[in-house]
């Protein structure tokens, strides 16, 4: 009777311990699958952020474009219909003295 018992020990060893082995097989397998799966969310990410800083490169230079002188010179011109002074239309003001004002 003594063999029998130990042997039926031996076995319900044998099972925890392959028990023990499958639950951390499922937990590497379950990690492994979110990883993935935050792997390819990041990637998504990464492609979205590039595109975004390239719309917004473009989008400063075309400020920078707007903003110009060349191209405010000509806007002003033609919508507010202003034009560059001639000499002889500039007063140029003396700057007050630091006590004065």
């Amino acid at each position: 009777m003594a063999k029998r018992r130990v042997a039926r020990k031996g076995r319900v060893q044998v099972a925890m311990a392959l028990g023990g082995f499958l639950l951390v097989a499922l937990g590497m397998v379950w990690r492994k699958s979110v990883g993935f799966s935050h792997s390819v969310e990041i990637r998504r990410l990464d492609r979205e952020r590039a595109e975004l800083e390239s719309e917004r490169a473009k989008l400063s230079n075309d400020i920078g474009a707007m903003v110009s002188i060349g191209r405010m010179g000509a806007v002003a011109g033609a919508r507010l219909g202003m034009k560059v002074p001639d000499p002889s239309q500039v007063l140029t003001l003396p700057r007050p003295v630091s006590g004065e004002r």
